[in-house]
């Protein structure tokens, strides 16, 4: 889908946006793209966390319901 073109009054404004926009000295751009990087880093850690904890319950889950199976099916087949 194509983006719709900016109307006349939204380039003035860019325009004048980007005339008090200010220049980052060198160090500063560094700082921000180590506060992006550890951002990106700590959304990573936390999407694997969940990941891991869906996995964690998942198996307990899966076991919890292999052993009670497990265990009606001796039951069952014992007779009692």
């Amino acid at each position: 889908m194509a983006k719709p073109e900016l109307t006349e009054e939204e380039v003035i404004r860019l325009k004048r946006i980007l005339e008090n926009f200010v220049e980052l000295r060198p160090d500063e751009v560094v700082a921000m793209r180590s506060i992006v990087e550890a951002d990106r880093r700590a959304k990573w850690l936390w999407a694997a966390i969940r990941n891991f904890a869906v996995w964690i319950v998942a198996v307990g889950a899966g076991i919890s319901f292999a052993y009670g199976t497990l265990i009606d099916t001796v039951k069952h087949l014992a007779g009692k």
